[in-house]
């Protein structure tokens, strides 16, 4: 009985040991392309009735975040967020075009409030590297989810996407700016 013990005890140490002598060091990983990144699932819709108790929540958070690379990260999520939302409202039968694009408008907002946070961290001395590659995918996604939905609409609705679209592609150089200096 032991013996065995004994051996037990060896086996597991040989193991322990044998694992983490061949462990080696984390290879970093290459960013994906923007197709890659994930965009969040929204929750409910805007042109659900629950809808404002979810944004005066969603505003609550937004308050009680001090840190500034945290509220970036959070105003990403929300842009993120509100994009998949106009998806959704441009897809329903029939599509909520001037809700969509008020709220891809909000989302943008959302995205300007990001980098604005950004900025803030950066000033204060924080490591923003993290949150700019965020910011980086995220605006890569936005703008190729809006030129998806401009093919598939017409009219006013176009029109806005084209507004949203010009916002997306000027928050893409003041990214690209700041991850510069």
């Amino acid at each position: 009985m032991k013996r065995l013990f004994f051996v037990l005890i060896f086996v597991f140490v040989f193991l322990t040991l044998r694992t983490q002598a061949f462990a080696q060091a984390p290879t970093p990983t290459p960013t994906p392309p923007p197709s890659e990144y994930a965009l969040a699932y929204p929750g409910i819709l805007p042109d659900n009735p629950l809808y404002k108790i979810k944004a005066f929540r969603d505003w609550i958070v937004s308050v009680l975040i001090a840190d500034p690379l945290k509220k970036a990260s959070f105003d990403v999520l929300q842009a993120d967020k509100r994009l998949v939302a106009t998806q959704y409202l441009l897809q329903e039968a029939p599509p909520k075009g001037p809700l969509a694009i008020e709220t891809l408008s909000k989302g943008e907002n959302y995205f300007f409030e990001a980098i604005t946070q950004m900025k803030q961290a950066k000033k204060q001395g924080e490591d923003a590297y993290d949150i700019l590659q965020k910011l980086r995918l995220s605006n890569a996604k936005h703008l190729e989810v809006v030129l998806q939905l401009e093919q598939t609409t017409a009219g006013d609705i176009h029109t806005g996407l084209q507004v949203q679209e010009k916002r997306i592609r000027e928050f893409r150089n003041i990214v690209a700016k700041e991850g510069l200096r």
